[in-house]
């Protein structure tokens, strides 16, 4: 499907009713664990994982069904505003890490394939005052697509990169030494050069680059998440954890990157156990071998 077709997607869905919308999207994700069999399979995989005593196919019904919702709200966002988007995850107390950037000028934000990870990039960067960067693949889902979710992605002024483009390391670099938020994925190690951490009872592979840059910068380090609250589906919560290294400047790089790593992972460990049907990944780390 071309990024066209896409945008008049969105357009469309714009039109509709978002309660509508999910009605019908949580409808058919009941359905899509007995068509879509091959990725029914990984999901079941994953669940004896990640969670092998809970019922693998309740799971997938509902992982299915936040993947519809999550597109939906996605694909609309271009035509959303700012006040929208805060209506749609509505916090009490302005998150940690709009704090943190602003009082150490600049921030990563590592994030998850966990809820609705791309509506978190629209949700932060809505904040006033905020610059993000980010960084997409474009050789996996081809140039149409990836330019399709770069502008949603864009919609609130969001800076998209190109993860295969050799200077995009050192635009990070720049872009976070210059006092912007750095949000990344730190749960699918893509480039296959990352670091073998135990995560769960086996071992897994996971991306070094965002460790690397807040370690390298010392800026602050946050894991954060915009979760779909299971009791009312079309509302968001964010849910963050600082992960501290001030400790670990008097060992040598290469360990101390590792630990934050292994901290890091913990956190993901415990989120990803609290909401194992809301980790919507078909390329679970631990293939990375």
């Amino acid at each position: 499907m071309n990024a066209r077709k896409l945008y008049l997607i969105g357009k469309i869905l714009s039109y509709i009713p978002r309660n509508v919308l999910y009605l019908i999207g949580g409808f058919v994700g009941l359905f899509l664990p007995s068509i879509l069999t091959k990725r029914t399979k990984i999901l079941y995989k994953n669940y004896s994982v990640i969670a092998p005593e809970k019922n693998r196919k309740m799971l997938a019904r509902r992982e299915f069904q936040h993947i519809i919702w999550n597109y939906i709200d996605f694909f609309r966002v271009p035509y959303l505003s700012k006040g929208d988007i805060f209506k749609i995850c509505h916090v009490i107390k302005e998150p940690k890490v709009i704090d943190l950037y602003f009082k150490q000028k600049g921030v990563v934000l590592i994030s998850a394939h966990l809820g609705n990870f791309d509506f978190a990039s629209s949700y932060i960067s809505a904040f006033e005052g905020v610059e993000t960067v980010t960084v997409a693949e474009s050789a996996g889902p081809g140039e149409e697509i990836y330019k399709f979710f770069s502008k949603c992605r864009g919609a609130f002024g969001m800076k998209v990169l190109r993860l295969e483009d050799k200077m995009t390391m050192f635009n990070l670099y720049r872009a976070l030494k210059d006092g912007s938020m750095i949000v990344l994925l730190g749960d699918r190690d893509i480039l296959n050069n990352g670091e073998r951490i135990k995560f769960f009872n086996t071992n897994a592979s996971f991306p070094k680059g965002p460790h690397y840059l807040a370690y390298k910068l010392r800026k602050p380090l946050v894991f954060a998440l915009v979760l779909r609250n299971p009791r009312k589906r079309r509302q968001y919560f964010v849910a963050e954890k600082e992960i501290k290294f001030d400790d670990l400047f008097s060992k040598d790089e290469k360990n101390a990157i590792r630990i934050i790593m292994e901290r890091f992972v913990k956190e993901l460990e415990l989120i990803i156990r609290e909401y194992p049907d809301q980790w919507l990944v078909f390329q679970p780390p631990w293939l990375n071998k």
